[in-house]
C-alpha cells in the first residue's frame, strides 16, 4: 500500500511539471562609422565637452500614406527633416530599412527565423530627393557582413552637413503587406492590421561621434531618436484607424475613403492599426479623472473586459503617477488584438499599445490585468526614454517587467492557476520523498503564482552564460534573448529592491525618469545614477551582477552542536554573485538572525544560543533571487515536523523547485 502511494505522488507530481510549462541585395560589405573626432580639428576632449550638450530631438516627419488592403498594398510618400545637433561635420547619413529584413530566409532577421512565404515583403523605392535634389543609396553591413541583408541604407551628401545644419530626405516608396510577422502585417482573416516599422528612419548620431545604426536583428528591439511625426493615413471606409500620437483630423479625399491625420510630439516611433468592425471606448484615468485619456479600441466581444482593464489601470496610472512622475503623454490608444493569430503579440509604441489575450480568461488569473499594467509601465520607461534595444534590451524590458509585478502584487495580490496540486516544500533534514534528489512534501492546495515567477524561470534557464553587460544582439535563440533581457533584467531590479528597500528604489526609478525622459540612455548611465542611491558595498554587489553574471547558490553544509550552548554552522557559496544574507536560527522559544559575510566563498559561523536550535536557513525572506537553488538554504537538527515546516512551507520553495525543472537546472 505504501508503494501505490508513492506511486500515485510520483505521477501527480509528473502531471504538474508537465502542465508547467531570399534575393541578395547589391550590398557594400563595409562598415562606415563617421570618425569620433571633430571634423573642425578641435581636439576629442573639447569634442566631448561640446557633445554633452547635444539635444536629443534631432528629426521631423510628414508622412502621407495609401492604404490599399485589397491589393495588399501600402504605399507612402516620407518626407524626413534632420537636423545635425553635434559638433561634427557629417558626410552620410545612416538610414534604417527594417521591413527589408522579410525579403528573404537570407537576411539576418530570416537566418534566424525562416519567413513564411506570404510574410515576404521588401521596400520598393520608387523616388529619393536629397534636399529636392535626386540622390542615390547604397545598403551597407554595419555589424555584420551579410551580402543578403539591407536593413541599413548610407546616402552620401554632396554637401557635407554642418554642425546645426540641416537636409531634407524626401523618399516615396511601397511595399506588399505580409501576414504577420514579427508583430507586423495582416492576421490571417485581413481583419486587423498592425502597421509598424515600415519607415525608413535615420540611425542615431552617437554623442562619441559615430552612426549607432544596426540591422534588423531577429529578437532585439529597437533604438531610434525622438522625433515629431505628422502622419496621414488613406483608408478604405471599411476599416477604422488607431495610432500612435493624436488623431487631429479626419476627411473624405475620395468616395469609400477616410484621410485620417494623427501627430505625436517628441516619439521614438510611430505605427498604426486597422481593423474592421472595430469600436472605440474611452476611459479616464486618475482618481479625479483629471488625468491621461485612455482611447480603446477593440471588437465588440471585448467590451465585457473593460471594467477589468479600467480597474488594472487605473491602479496602475495611480501607484506610476504617485510614485514615479507625471505621464509622459495627454492620451495613450490601446488596441485590442484578436485572439485568433497568436503572431499577433502584445507590443507597445509611444501612445499606442497592442495587446493579446484569450477570448475567456478568469478573473483570478490576471492576464488582462497584467497586460494593462505592462503597458502602461513600458509607456512611461520604454516609450518615453530612449534605450538601445538592440545592445541593451534589458534596461527598458527590465524596468518594466519589474515594476509591473511590483504593481499586480501590491494591487491585485498573486494571480491565482485555478488548479488544485500537491504543493512542493523541499524540507532538507525531513524526507518523506525525494525527486531529482530534492527532498519534497506533499499537501492539496490552490497554486498561486507570484509576478516575478515567470522571469525567474526564464532567468534560471540560462543564469551561467549570459550577463547585463553583455550585446543583446549577439543572443542566437528567442529562449537565450529573453532569459537574458525580460528574465535578467527583471531579476535584477527585483533584486535591487531587496537590496536597497522599496523607499530607494522608487527614488532611484523617479530621478532616473525626470532625469532622461524624452531623452537616451545607456546602461552605463544608468548605473552611475543608480549609484548615489547605495552603500559602497551595496553598489560593488550590484555593479558585478551587471558586468559578470552568472549566479549564487548559498547552501548550509551542516550544522554541529559543539556544547550545550554553542553551534557551528558551515556555509558555502557554490555560485560566482556574492550578495548579502542573513543566517536565521530557530531555537525552542525564538529566531536569532546573524549576517554572513558574502564575500567568504566558504566560512563557519559558531552560533551561541542558551535554547535548543531547532533549525537553521540562509536568506529566509528570499532576496537574493540570483540563488538559483533555495532547497539547500535550510537545515534541520532534528526531523522535527515543527521546525522543518516553520523554514519550508513558503511558496519560494516550491515555486522555484518547479522553475529549476523547466528551466533544466535540476
Amino acid at each position: 500500500m505504501k508503494t501505490i502511494v508513492i506511486l500515485v505522488l510520483l505521477f501527480v507530481n509528473a502531471t504538474l511539471l508537465t502542465f508547467y510549462t531570399a534575393v541578395p541585395d547589391s550590398v557594400v560589405n563595409k562598415s562606415a562609422f563617421v570618425s569620433g573626432i571633430d571634423s573642425t580639428g578641435t581636439d576629442s576632449t573639447q569634442s566631448s565637452q561640446r557633445r554633452a550638450n547635444i539635444p536629443h530631438k534631432n528629426s521631423a516627419y510628414v508622412v502621407d500614406v495609401s492604404f490599399q488592403p485589397a491589393q495588399s498594398k501600402v504605399v507612402v510618400s516620407e518626407n524626413l527633416k534632420w537636423f545635425n545637433n553635434s559638433p561634427d561635420t557629417i558626410n552620410d547619413i545612416f538610414l534604417h530599412m527594417y521591413l527589408n529584413a522579410f525579403k528573404s530566409n537570407n537576411t539576418v532577421f530570416g537566418q534566424s527565423i525562416p519567413v513564411p512565404e506570404a510574410s515576404v515583403t521588401h521596400l520598393e523605392i520608387q523616388t529619393l530627393l536629397v534636399n529636392n535634389q535626386p540622390a542615390s543609396m547604397d545598403y551597407i553591413n554595419t555589424e555584420i557582413a551579410n551580402p543578403s541583408d539591407s536593413t541599413v541604407g548610407r546616402i552620401k551628401l554632396l554637401r557635407k552637413l554642418g554642425s546645426r545644419d540641416s537636409v531634407s530626405i524626401s523618399i516615396s516608396y511601397s511595399f506588399r503587406i505580409p501576414e504577420v510577422i514579427n508583430g507586423i502585417g495582416s492576421n490571417p482573416s485581413h481583419s486587423f492590421y498592425t502597421l509598424a516599422d515600415y519607415l525608413i528612419k535615420p540611425g542615431i548620431y552617437e554623442r562619441s561621434g559615430h552612426w549607432n545604426c544596426s540591422p534588423y536583428f531577429p529578437y532585439t528591439g529597437k533604438y531610434s531618436e525622438f522625433a515629431d511625426y505628422t502622419v496621414s493615413v488613406t483608408a478604405p471606409d471599411a476599416f477604422s484607424i488607431t495610432a500612435s500620437g493624436e488623431k487631429y483630423s479626419s476627411l473624405k479625399p475620395l468616395a469609400g475613403t477616410t484621410k485620417y491625420r494623427f501627430a505625436a510630439k517628441n516619439a521614438v516611433d510611430f505605427a498604426w492599426c486597422a481593423a474592421i468592425n472595430y469600436h472605440s471606448e474611452v476611459i479616464q484615468l486618475g482618481e479625479d479623472g483629471s488625468g491621461c485619456q485612455v482611447n480603446f479600441f477593440l471588437p465588440d466581444a471585448y467590451k465585457k473586459y473593460l471594467p477589468r482593464y479600467t480597474a488594472s489601470l487605473q491602479r496602475t496610472y495611480n501607484w506610476l503617477h504617485t510614485v514615479i512622475g507625471n505621464f509622459p503623454f495627454p492620451a495613450m490608444n490601446i488596441a485590442i488584438a484578436p485572439e485568433n493569430d497568436p503572431e499577433l503579440t502584445t507590443v507597445t509604441y509611444p501612445q499606442l499599445s497592442i495587446i493579446r489575450h484569450n477570448l475567456l480568461t478568469p478573473v483570478g488569473e490576471l492576464l488582462p490585468e497584467r497586460l494593462c499594467a505592462e503597458v502602461l509601465a513600458e509607456q512611461y520607461f520604454k516609450a518615453c526614454i530612449s534605450t538601445d534595444q538592440v545592445n541593451e534590451a534589458w534596461i527598458s524590458d527590465g524596468i518594466a517587467g519589474f515594476l509591473t509585478g511590483d504593481i499586480l502584487q501590491n494591487s491585485f495580490g498573486d494571480p491565482n492557476s485555478f488548479a488544485y496540486f500537491f504543493d512542493v516544500y523541499p524540507v532538507k533534514g525531513l524526507t518523506l520523498l525525494k525527486f531529482a534528489d530534492i527532498p519534497l512534501v506533499y499537501t492539496l492546495s490552490t497554486l498561486k503564482i507570484p509576478p516575478v515567477a515567470p522571469y525567474l524561470k526564464s532567468y534560471y534557464a540560462f543564469s551561467s552564460i549570459t550577463a547585463l553587460a553583455e550585446n543583446s544582439s549577439e543572443y542566437h535563440s528567442a529562449q537565450l534573448f529573453e532569459s537574458g533581457v525580460a528574465g535578467r533584467g527583471t531579476v535584477f531590479f527585483h533584486a535591487v529592491q531587496n537590496l536597497l528597500g522599496s523607499n530607494r528604489m522608487q527614488h532611484f526609478l523617479s530621478s532616473f525618469y525626470e532625469k532622461y525622459k524624452g531623452k537616451q540612455a545607456h546602461g552605463m548611465e544608468l548605473l552611475q545614477h543608480l549609484k548615489p542611491f547605495c552603500s559602497a558595498n551595496e553598489y560593488k554587489y550590484i555593479d558585478q551582477f551587471y558586468r559578470e553574471g552568472g549566479h549564487s547558490d548559498y547552501a548550509i553544509l551542516d550544522a554541529t552542536q559543539l556544547n550545550a550552548v554553542t553551534y557551528a554552522v558551515r556555509i558555502a557559496n557554490f555560485g560566482n554573485i556574492n550578495f548579502p544574507v542573513m543566517l536565521s536560527i530557530q531555537s525552542s522559544s525564538d529566531t536569532l538572525s546573524i549576517r554572513i559575510d558574502p564575500d567568504k566563498k566558504l566560512q563557519t559561523l559558531y552560533v551561541t544560543s542558551a535554547n535548543p536550535v531547532l533549525a537553521f536557513e540562509l536568506d529566509r525572506g528570499h532576496d537574493n533571487l540570483f540563488d538559483i537553488n533555495f532547497a539547500n538554504n535550510s537545515f534541520t537538527m532534528s526531523k522535527s515536523y515543527s521546525s522543518s515546516l516553520y523554514f519550508s512551507v513558503r511558496w519560494f520553495y516550491w515555486m522555484q523547485s518547479l522553475i529549476l525543472v523547466f528551466g533544466g537546472l535540476s
